[in-house]
């Protein structure tokens, strides 16, 4: 049985690039996934790379669909980074039955009282329909299933959030764990590349936590990747189907 991940980009920038693939996160799933068997999913909320064309519930409508089509009626983990860490946690708040894990990389949220609320409505960066969608959401969604949440100290309002709004809302959240290394901002460096220099686990041992709950943390890669083909992606006959992507434009 082939075990699914859903990979949530951040908004576009040019620092996150204008789709999944783009995303430095992305990239580095990619890396640690490919020998795994793990079918990775990186839909674009971007419709083309136009941001200006990116509809919130259209999306959110798109992704529970998707995850009620799969095999097993449900993601194994969502993987959420910056504004697609928001997303994840309202698709897990809505829909817990469809992920069994969550991860969440500094996650946007507060998204309209930081970039909208107060603001006159001339100046808004992006079309009166995607602010009323954003509006409309939880700003900080209910925590539903097991979740872990990495969040640098340097992150900002200007960036994702404030770490004082992620504290905020962890302690309102019982199934979530947080780690918030030092000298990261919301470029998640030099954790990404270096997760050594930090004292926070590695997007390999997070990956592994989301996908074998029963196994014990680990920084080496091999063994993580182990972990998650034999317990996670072994078809019938005890052999994995191999590992794809499915990106959508």
């Amino acid at each position: 049985m082939v075990c699914d991940v859903l990979y949530l980009h951040g908004f576009g920038s040019p620092s996150w690039g204008f789709s999944a693939v783009e995303c430095p996160i992305f990239q580095a799933l990619d890396r640690i996934l490919r020998e795994t068997g793990v079918r990775l999913h990186a839909p674009n909320y971007h419709p083309g790379g136009d941001v200006k064309k990116t509809q919130v519930h259209a999306f959110l409508d798109e992704i529970e669909e998707q995850a009620d089509g799969l095999a097993g009626k449900k993601f194994a983990a969502v993987v959420g980074c910056s504004f697609g860490g928001w997303l994840a946690s309202i698709l897990q708040d809505r829909r817990p039955d469809l992920f069994g894990r969550a991860i969440l990389l500094a996650p946007a949220i507060d998204n309209y009282q930081r970039n909208y609320e107060g603001v006159a409505r001339e100046c808004w960066h992006m079309p009166t329909g995607f602010v009323e969608d954003v509006h409309s959401l939880p700003k900080r969604p209910t925590i539903r299933i097991p979740t872990k949440l990495l969040h640098g100290l340097m992150d900002n309002d200007a960036g994702g959030s404030a770490v004082w709004r992620i504290r905020e809302w962890l302690d309102q959240s019982s199934h979530m764990a947080a780690y918030f290394p030092g000298g990261v901002d919301h470029s998640l460096e030099p954790w990404l590349s270096q997760p050594e220099l930090t004292e926070a686990p590695s997007l390999s041992e997070l990956l592994a936590w989301s996908l074998c709950p029963d196994a014990s943390p680990s920084s080496d890669m091999n063994i993580a990747s182990q972990l998650m083909f034999y317990n996670m992606c072994a078809d019938a006959n005890g052999h994995s189907d191999g590992h794809s992507i499915m990106v959508s434009a």
